[in-house]
């Protein structure tokens, strides 16, 4: 009998390895070869074309880095310029440096004249590609570790030995895509984060392009003075291919990158993203400063231009890999937090049991432009806003959260200018005695402040040695050079003066969670990657008072050490392919690091905007005044059209203690799945066992057995009761 056993047991794992070792290799076309192994991924590489292809063992999915029949239903009869884009893992583009006149063209990898060098690493292998028409080398290393992929391309495997330049590198662009006959969806972080599903593709237009999202934001150096429309606070995409899903993360370079989403249509039947690698930025030159009658002689007015130096920094990119219940954008966020705490970049500034804070912002005073002198129209003095906070704690508002702004000499202004409060509102002894009252009550308070942006008028600043310039040596700034973007040096200087001078409150950072920048100002230059360290010892030096910091914009680098985020995307940019938002930031942040976004006085609809703070974990948040707003009609703050304290009051109590009652418990627990149930109807679930109904319907649903009421929410707790 035991040799029968022992027999039935062989039997068993044979069968077992003929089911889920044969496949696959059968899965692979002639050329593929094993190149390295773990306890959870198997790495196959072709070694004529440096293809690659991931064996997940845990979810039984094939993730292959070149398009081939198997994704893509037209591969066969696709045409050979279109095949060679395909088994690309990487294109670059270049531009002729030795020539004045910019003409940028791309590269595939597969190309005909390209030799490729391949040497064994440990856990994979590294691929050297050499480009002989070019003089470009560029080396790419891929290699498993435990259950991760990492993909790079090391900045000293980059060479350029001849005239060209290169300008972006598309990195990995078909990696796990997919055609129309799978089911899953693209997930990029436009906002709060986005999907895009492979089975909409007959809703899209005709003429669909892609879509490029600045990771970080950037400041846009064509027109010197606006924002790119769309970015990502998070240097992250995913794709959920049937029950198996990945997320990809720049883990090194994120500063000089982008996302770029291509759907089903956009010159392929085929749904694919990656990251695009910036070494070197675009930009316009005038080409005269000469004109007749008002007329520029310029044949051509700009031109374009590209930077001679290269970006010199490592380029890394991390896959993890999701399947079962865990294969969805749920489940990259969680993947994702996962990593972010691991490595130091997700703060806890939210202790176990803590409850929801009723956000408070207090505005203070304006300028309104006058003939001659400009006057200073008053909204709330300091001595009315402690009357607001008392009378608050009095209604039971016992925990909130207090920003001032308009609260410095001359009142609410979009420059920087020095932390001295305004004597017309009652001056330093009366701002000190708000602070003191909301001290000895445990509010935090944040003096709001602006720091990178300056008003020539003001003379506090140089404007050749304090401001960014663009790589074609311009200022950024205002068409009349008044209005200044600072650099990240005289940025630093201001907050560090402002710790030392603000002594009895916290301080807000504006806009350094929104926007980074390559500042090519000749005396302190200062990269992207840089400058993202600047903005986090900026954050630093804003805590160097012994208060509390709050920052505007949430983008990644600011959450390892802000105390509370006081303004972040609740919505996407809705590109013309976009199906859902779904709040993938949110869930990151979520019992982590508080955040804001749009004021419920603001709100067209408030009861909807209640829901939406709930189901994406917010911080509710009111902006209100002492005056009626509408005093503020000739300012340039005129859209506060309801504010009045006197009218808000009630409301802001009622929501504070719906709050606490309902869904107090769930501030400092993480959410860990969030789903569209059906159309208007969500399902968000917590680490603390409790999950929360959404129903945004005009009637009542039935969901999972239970009736969600018209425009409301449910609470189960962990033992089954509702509330």
């Amino acid at each position: 009998m035991p040799q029968l056993k022992k027999l039935i047991v062989a039997l068993a794992v044979a069968a077992l390895y003929i089911i889920f070792a044969a496949p696959v290799t059968a899965a692979f076309p002639d050329g593929y070869e094993q190149a390295a192994e773990t306890s959870g991924l198997i790495l196959y590489l072709n070694r004529a074309n440096g293809g690659f292809a991931v064996y997940d063992k845990k979810g039984g999915h094939i993730w292959k880095a070149l398009a081939d029949e198997d994704s893509f239903y037209k591969y066969d009869s696709a045409t050979p310029i279109t095949k060679s884009n395909m088994n690309s893992i990487f294109t670059f583009s270049y531009s002729d440096l030795s020539r004045k006149e910019t003409n940028i063209r791309a590269v595939e990898s597969n190309n005909a004249n390209v030799t490729l060098d391949i040497t064994d690493i440990a856990g994979g292998a590294r691929l050297k590609y050499y480009f002989q028409d070019y003089g470009v080398t560029i080396t790419v290393e891929i290699k498993i570790e435990g259950d991760e992929l990492i993909a790079r391309i090391p900045n000293d495997g980059v060479r350029e030995d001849s005239k060209a330049g290169i300008v972006t590198v598309s990195f990995l662009p078909f990696f796990g895509s997919a055609d129309r006959n799978t089911d899953g969806y693209l997930f990029y972080p436009d906002g709060c984060g986005a999907i895009c599903r492979y089975d909409t593709y007959m809703t899209r237009p005709m003429n669909l392009e892609s879509a490029s999202f600045n990771i970080y934001g950037n400041w846009d150096e064509e027109s010197s003075s606006t924002f790119e429309n769309m970015w990502a606070s998070f240097p992250v995409y995913g794709i959920k291919n049937g029950d198996c899903a990945i997320l990809a993360a720049i883990t090194e370079g994120d500063a000089n990158s982008a996302i770029v989403v291509k759907p089903d249509g956009y010159m392929y039947e085929l749904n694919r993203i990656n990251f695009d690698f910036n070494y070197r930025t675009t930009y316009f030159v005038r080409m005269s400063n000469i004109s007749v009658n008002g007329t520029d002689n310029a044949r051509v007015p700009f031109a374009e231009r590209v930077e001679k130096e290269r970006r010199t920094t490592d380029r890394e990119v991390r896959i993890f890999f999701l399947s079962g219940e865990d294969a969805d954008y749920s489940g990259m966020a969680v993947r994702y937090r996962e990593y972010l705490e691991a490595n130091g970049k997700l703060a806890r500034a939210i202790s176990d049991g803590e409850t929801a804070p009723m956000g408070v912002n207090i505005f203070m005073a304006a300028k309104e432009p006058g003939l001659i002198f400009d006057s200073l129209v008053k909204m709330t003095t300091y001595e009315q806003a402690a009357d607001i906070v008392r009378d608050l704690l009095d209604g039971g508002v016992t925990d909130m959260q207090l920003g001032l702004s308009g609260w410095q000499a001359g009142g609410m202004d979009m420059w920087y200018k020095k932390p001295k409060p305004e004597w017309r509102l009652g001056g330093a002894k009366q701002l000190k005695k708000l602070t003191e009252l909301a001290e000895a009550n445990d509010i935090p308070v944040f003096l709001h402040a602006t720091f990178l942006f300056g008003d020539a008028y003001k003379l506090n600043f140089s404007t050749t040695r304090d401001v960014v310039y663009t790589a074609a040596n311009l200022p950024v700034s205002s068409f009349n050079n008044r209005f200044y973007l600072l650099n990240a040096g005289a940025a630093l200087r201001f907050v560090k003066n402002a710790a030392k001078d603000i002594d009895y409150a916290g301080i807000c950072v504006d806009d350094i969670g929104f926007f980074i920048s390559n500042d090519y100002n000749k005396y302190n230059p200062v990269s992207s990657s840089d400058n993202i360290l600047v903005w986090q010892e900026m954050i630093k030096a804003a805590k160097g008072n012994g208060y509390q910091v709050e920052v505007m914009g949430g983008n990644q680098y600011v959450l390892a050490d802000s105390d509370c985020i006081g303004y972040v995307s609740y919505q996407s940019s809705m590109v013309n392919f976009t199906d859902e938002d779904v709040p993938f930031y949110q869930m990151i942040a979520h019992g982590s690091v508080p955040y804001r976004f749009q004021d419920g006085n603001y709100s067209p609809d408030l009861k909807k905007q209640v829901l939406k703070w709930i189901e994406y974990g917010a911080m509710p948040k009111f902006t209100i005044t002492e005056q009626d707003p509408y005093l503020l009609r000739n300012t340039e703050y005129s859209e506060m059209f309801t504010s009045k304290y006197e009218d808000w009051s009630d409301i802001i109590k009622s929501i504070y203690h719906e709050y606490k009652e309902r869904v107090g418990a769930i501030w400092s627990s993480k959410m860990t799945r969030h789903e569209q149930l059906q159309k208007d109807v969500f399902y968000v679930a917590y680490e603390n066992g409790e999950v929360i109904y959404f129903n945004y319907n005009n009637e009542p649903v039935t969901v999972d057995g239970r009736m969600i009421p018209a425009m409301e929410y449910v609470v189960v707790e962990r033992g089954g009761g509702v509330r």
